[in-house]
């Protein structure tokens, strides 16, 4: 125990060095934690790699072959900062072009949080009915974020506006439309313009444009006075130029049960068809002070043998959650046992690791993250900065593993 705590000492001894040389020398140069910092930084972070990494999934943009990435999670996900600094350090380390946007669910309709390079509305407050599985206990169909809506009537409409530069991806020129399949559902439309192709079995509604939109409508067409009701599960922003696809699904408040009463999650995945997937979930399990690592394992086995059989060639990565505070007092005891669990069935189910809880410096060194200003009040969430500094730390880590570099390109 006594060595235990020595390792987190010297841990978090060398985060506050590694912290305090990129912090001074930001102040000098007066820019705070922007990419070059960041990318320093977590190039420069100890020990930071995918565990249990199993056969080595080498990727080569220039060998033609896409390679797409799914990261599950809760509201470190949805707002997609961090994920938003994976993506980017990806593209930057294999000098791609911007990547589309992925899977994309319209939250503003919600009226919850959205990532920065989109902006989604409803045509009124009663155009569109969420179901979120945070809210529900009953399995349902959703999309890849546990969630959807539904349209109350054909005349319900929805807005969507890019934001490109704000999240480091590129105007889509395929966009599909993920919903619950039915033969009977309306006709989704974009700009007034019929899918190039539909799939009513696995619905999937699939529009090219030639000119990539900044703005979309999605409205429906009646196809007979039966129309089954329309449940979006959410969008698919695509562009070709991009060999690399990084889709971000997240929903607040969720934990792993979220995921699993979603009936859809099985056939989303088998669209998407993703060759890794991260899983970052177990904050919430955690933060519940009903949590019972014995439950916690066995459903965090059952997603993980859900993506399997959905994704059979795909290299599942789990996460651990950040150390964080119980109502910003004291440190969630809870946090280590849900890391430990993730840690074992990772190791028995033969997936990947990456140790976030580890990396940042485990029990209590949510103080020190404090303290450089990368979280945010609560200290459960973490700023900004610290969600890119996150996500920039697992962008090395997988370079590393998708390169079979240790240490990465400077």
């Amino acid at each position: 125990m006594a060595r235990m705590y020595r390792t987190k000492y010297l841990f978090c001894c060398i985060l506050s060095c590694i912290v305090t040389v990129a912090y001074a020398q930001a102040n000098v140069d007066g820019a705070m934690w922007d990419d070059t910092y960041l990318n320093n930084l977590a190039q420069s972070w100890p020990d930071n790699t995918i565990e249990n990494p199993g056969r080595v999934l080498q990727w080569n943009p220039k060998g033609g072959k896409r390679l797409t990435i799914l990261q599950l999670g809760d509201s470190h996900i949805q707002g997609d900062i961090a994920s938003c600094a994976t993506r980017s350090y990806l593209v930057e380390q294999f000098d791609l072009t911007l990547p589309a946007r992925g899977f994309a669910f319209p939250y503003g309709v919600v009226r919850t949080n959205e990532p920065l390079d989109f902006r989604s509305t409803g045509s009124n407050r009663k155009g569109w009915s969420p179901t979120l599985s945070t809210k529900i206990r009953t399995p349902q169909p959703l999309g890849l974020s546990s969630s959807a809506i539904e349209a109350k009537n054909v005349n319900s409409t929805l807005h969507l506006r890019f934001l490109p530069e704000r999240g480091y991806t590129a105007l889509p020129n395929i966009v599909s439309i993920l919903y619950a399949p039915s033969e009977n559902a309306p006709l989704p439309l974009l700009n007034g313009t019929k899918p190039a192709t539909i799939d009513t079995t696995r619905g999937v509604a699939t529009f090219q444009f030639s000119d990539p939109p900044s703005n979309l409508a999605l409205t429906l067409k009646r196809n007979s006075t039966t129309d089954s009701p329309f449940r979006l599960l959410g969008f698919v922003f695509d562009n070709e130029a991009s060999p690399l696809m990084y889709h971000a699904a997240g929903l607040n408040g969720a934990d792993v049960n979220a995921f699993l009463r979603n009936t859809a999650l099985p056939l989303e995945l088998e669209i998407l068809d993703p060759k890794v997937i991260i899983v970052s979930l177990g904050t919430n399990d955690a933060y519940n002070r009903n949590f019972d690592p014995l439950q916690f394992a066995s459903n965090l086995r059952t997603l993980v043998q859900q993506l399997r059989n959905s994704c059979p060639e795909a290299f599942i990565i789990l996460t651990t959650p950040n150390d964080h505070l119980l109502r910003n007092k004291e440190v969630n005891p809870r946090v280590d046992a849900a890391s430990e669990v993730i840690r074992n069935v990772a190791m028995e189910q033969e997936v990947g690791l990456w140790d976030f809880n580890r990396i940042m410096g485990g029990s209590g060194s949510i103080h020190s993250w404090n303290n450089y200003g990368l979280t945010a009040k609560d200290c459960l969430h973490l700023s900004p900065q610290g969600y890119r500094l996150q996500g920039k730390l697992l962008g090395v880590a997988l370079y590393r593993y998708l390169t079979n570099n240790k240490r990465g390109k400077k």
